[in-house]
């Protein structure tokens, strides 16, 4: 049976995709400063006309890339199967997704690219930007998947900066290979209290 052909749009957006997917690997690999728009070409398998006409220059192609880590982090689950799970196994689940995430090329590539940004106002302000939609998304995401804990939507955002916060810097330690360190008992430590935490909001909320 002969394959449908893609259409253009098709086959721009998969394109992208290859490219922004060759500057994660390539960052991770070689560092934001090294990762040359020439490299990321070829390792897309593209020629550098092709990059520039996706990305004008290595600052569209460094948002894309820290657009994609978030969506990464936050969207590629199965929302509405978890939503009907425990409070405890909702909480483990995403502390676990997140661990999955920070041990990959993706985490790497994104904190070689913070190195430079306060270097880099212009480019700071750009991702700022970016990550600023990307938030309001984590955040609601986060609420629809925590809804029947009743408390102020700012308790919830406190729980999550604090989880998202110390899963970075579980990751950093991880990737810096800190010996003696049970990992998996942090994250289920982790669980525990922001499952307390969750449960005395209801308590104080309910008084």
């Amino acid at each position: 049976m002969k394959r449908a052909r893609r259409t253009q749009d098709e086959r721009s957006t998969a394109t992208r995709e290859a490219l922004v997917a060759a500057a994660i690997e390539v960052v991770a690999e070689v560092g934001y400063a090294s990762a040359t728009t020439s490299l990321i070409a070829r390792r897309a398998k593209v020629s550098r006309g092709a990059l520039q006409y996706h990305f004008a220059s290595k600052a569209d192609l460094t948002v894309a890339i820290m657009e994609a880590i978030a969506l990464e982090l936050n969207f590629r689950f199965d929302l509405e199967a978890l939503r009907q799970a425990p409070l405890r196994r909702r909480i483990e689940a995403m502390i676990e997704h997140y661990w999955d995430v920070f041990q990959g090329r993706m985490f790497r590539a994104g904190l070689s690219i913070w190195v430079v940004l306060a270097g880099d106002p212009e480019l700071a302000r750009r991702i700022e930007a970016s990550m600023r939609l990307v938030r309001e998304g984590i955040g609601s995401v986060w609420h629809d998947l925590f809804s029947d804990v009743r408390c102020a939507q700012r308790d919830l955002d406190t729980i999550l900066h604090i989880v998202m916060a110390t899963m970075r810097g579980s990751a950093i330690a991880f990737l810096a290979g800190r010996a003696g360190t049970d990992f998996g008992a942090e994250r289920r430590q982790l669980a525990d209290m922001a499952l307390h935490a969750m449960e005395r909001l209801v308590e104080t909320e309910a008084r």
